[in-house]
């Protein structure tokens, strides 16, 4: 399920949307929900809040600015 059906599948079972985190995933696209709590098949009262995690994309990761800056001097050498 995607985050942007969550919230009205929710509303349909007398749920709401609770908290949503975002965690990377380098096997499913961005948006899609991958955990909620409580958890699906759970029996909750009515208007109970479900938090759920979306998948974020590939993670990030830090790219030092020193290290880019090498690796372009080096294309440009092998260009030459």
């Amino acid at each position: 399920m995607h985050a942007e059906t969550a919230e009205s599948d929710l509303a349909a079972a007398s749920l709401r949307l609770g908290r949503q985190d975002e965690a990377p995933s380098e096997t499913m696209p961005v948006g899609v929900v991958t955990e909620q709590d409580p958890a699906e098949g759970t029996e909750a009262k009515e208007g109970t809040a479900v938090d759920i995690v979306v998948t974020s994309g590939p993670q990030q990761v830090p790219v030092d600015k020193k290290q880019t800056q090498e690796e372009e001097k080096q294309r440009e050498r092998q260009r030459q």
